[in-house]
């Protein structure tokens, strides 16, 4: 798991790590799991439209957008966001715990949407126009890409009934976000393109205000190892985090 946590599967993997650690039931929360997986598909695809992002390349082929069009593009986002709650609704039927599996289902929807990632690309798509500077850099953030991982420790516990971890999860899940984030952007400088599946240079050619660009590198790599720290110092009483601490510092080294 940790290993593929160097990809974008990074918030359904925490899922499934966090389950397994607290000893629920694993198989019935791939619903969960997959779910987490098609709704950050589906806002891959649409950030990559020219209207968004505006990237040609996403995991080494074309983007959406550029093979399908634009139209289908955004029906293909649509249909992956749909497919998840069908797949979370239908994981209901044979949960352990049926009440426990809504709760962590409509967590994964809250941070999903307006209150989470998607309010951060809101966010990050209107500060195209206005001052933007390392504090609200961050902030966005912590909604783009901070809110799926927190959807998925969320959803963990309370789909293990662990309600006790939800405070230290959402610390971690907030600090993994953001040093995740710093390192894409730091990726998109010092990056190797073939390894990364996308253009690299594409934050700086189209202008885009990241970390790295409001701070520079040193400052992002500082923060780097600032949010990774505090990832680690937010697991230190959950004895059973040791694979969410790992895969911490699997993603800080990663080259993809």
């Amino acid at each position: 798991l940790c290993r593929r946590g160097r990809r974008k599967e990074a918030s359904s993997v925490l899922l499934l790590m966090a389950v397994d650690g607290l000893g629920g039931d694993v198989e019935h929360a791939l619903p969960l799991a997959a779910a987490l997986e098609l709704i950050h598909s589906y806002s891959l695809v649409h950030d990559d439209m020219p209207e968004m992002d505006n990237d040609t390349l996403r995991r080494g082929k074309a983007a959406v957008h550029v093979k399908y069009g634009q139209g289908n593009a955004l029906l293909t986002g649509d249909a992956l966001l749909n497919c998840a709650y069908e797949v979370m609704l239908d994981g209901a039927k044979n949960a352990p715990d049926p009440m426990a599996y809504v709760g962590a289902a409509a967590s994964i929807a809250t941070l999903a949407g307006i209150r989470g990632m998607v309010g951060g690309q809101a966010i990050d798509t209107a500060e195209l126009h206005s001052d933007f500077g390392i504090n609200k850099c961050l902030d966005t953030y912590l909604f783009k890409t901070s809110a799926l991982f927190k959807a998925a420790l969320s959803a963990a516990a309370t789909y293990c009934g662990r309600q006790d971890r939800l405070a230290a999860y959402c610390k971690y899940a907030d600090s993994l976000g953001l040093a995740f984030q710093i390192k894409d952007d730091i990726l998109d400088i010092l990056g190797d393109q073939s390894l990364l599946g996308k253009n690299v240079g594409s934050d700086a050619a189209t202008g885009k205000r990241t970390l790295v660009a409001l701070a520079g590198m040193e400052q992002a790599q500082n923060l780097l190892s600032k949010y990774t720290d505090e990832a680690l110092e937010a697991l230190t009483e959950c004895e059973e985090a040791q694979p969410l601490a790992q895969l911490a510092m699997t993603l800080l080294n990663r080259v993809s």
